[in-house]
């Protein structure tokens, strides 16, 4: 019983700290601030309201690359970036904003490439565990259902054998689920089917 107020301040201090970086009051400029910022945002019950707080300023976009940037080691991806990429994977958030609110974070994830080039390079080396394999494809999917000028750099990695292949042959179904995606995607992607979504042209498997 004595923890439960503990655990009740730690959020309303997690919670400040989404609040001043989001206003651009408290920057993200050392490694304690990239790790607080980082577990504020999955502290959040709601992700689609905390999606909606860090698009809504000009500040957060940035601050959220720059605190994903400020640690790729092997640890980090297979502990705080495999727990937010489970974060973002909320049902509530793929639907908010007709995918708009996704596609903003999946775009936060990748470009510029530090992070994604970390994780790919780790799980080609077979160095991610089951969570952050999972979350891996789960963001390279998304990256393919991109608009079509942004996607032609993944292209090559969804017919890589070293990344597809693995998540064909993983022990878990929710990866290899993920995996038939990646592959029938880049079976078809020379005859590039579209379909019309929120006015623009999307890739569409």
């Amino acid at each position: 019983m004595a923890s439960r107020p503990a655990y009740g301040l730690r959020d309303k201090k997690l919670h400040a700290v989404l609040i001043k970086t989001v206003k651009g009051e408290q920057p993200v400029t050392t490694a304690q601030d990239a790790k607080l910022f980082l577990e504020a945002v999955i502290s959040q019950a709601d992700p689609v309201a905390c999606v909606e707080l860090i698009i809504s300023t000009t500040h957060s976009i940035p601050a959220f690359q720059t605190a994903l940037h400020s640690d790729i080691s092997l640890n980090q991806l297979n502990g705080a970036i495999s727990d937010l990429l489970k974060y973002f994977q909320s049902t509530s958030l793929k639907l908010a904003g007709s995918g708009m609110y996704l596609e903003q974070m999946v775009r936060a994830f990748a470009q510029p490439p530090i992070l994604w080039s970390a994780l790919l390079q780790a799980h080609k080396a077979r160095q991610l565990n089951d969570d952050a394999v999972h979350g891996f494809a789960w963001l390279f999917q998304h990256l393919l259902y991109l608009q079509e000028e942004d996607v032609s750099s993944y292209f090559a990695s969804a017919t890589d054998p070293l990344v597809v292949t693995p998540l064909l042959e993983s022990a878990r179904l929710d990866i290899r689920s993920i995996g038939a995606r990646i592959k029938h995607i880049s079976m078809t992607a020379t005859h590039y089917q579209y379909r019309q979504c929120r006015g623009r042209t999307w890739w569409s498997p």
